[in-house]
């Protein structure tokens, strides 16, 4: 969770944020449930554990990510997404993460983005 919320965090520079000032208890809002079903015009950082979703449901959320998070500031995906030319978001990096059927020393890959700047 730290390596991700990091990578997040570092997206954001140049924005007005302070890691120090943010209180996950107080600042946070975990769902969790169908992405596709979701409001999620108001979220600003997206974890999407993407890695059995069959190629046409990573298109659905790509879709679902550029049109309807309006406010978002950074996804993550362990797949990558297939992104169209015209998409406001962008690709940004990639990173480790540990997980539950994962090696400590191995991880898996989630695919980090943000909206393109203007």
């Amino acid at each position: 969770a730290e390596e991700l919320r990091s990578a997040a965090l570092a997206l954001c520079s140049g924005r007005a944020v302070d890691a120090q000032e943010l209180d996950p208890s107080e600042d946070v809002d975990l769902l969790h449930g169908d992405l596709l079903e979701a409001d999620i015009s108001e979220a600003t950082h997206i974890y999407v554990s993407s890695l059995c979703f069959a190629e046409s449901t990573l298109h659905e959320v790509a879709f679902k990510l550029d049109g309807e998070a309006h406010n978002l500031v950074a996804a993550a995906s362990l797949q990558p997404l297939p992104l169209p030319r015209s998409s406001s978001l962008e690709p940004a990096g990639e990173i480790v993460l540990d997980m539950s059927w994962t090696k400590s020393s191995i991880g898996a890959r989630a695919f980090l983005y943000r909206r393109r700047q203007s």
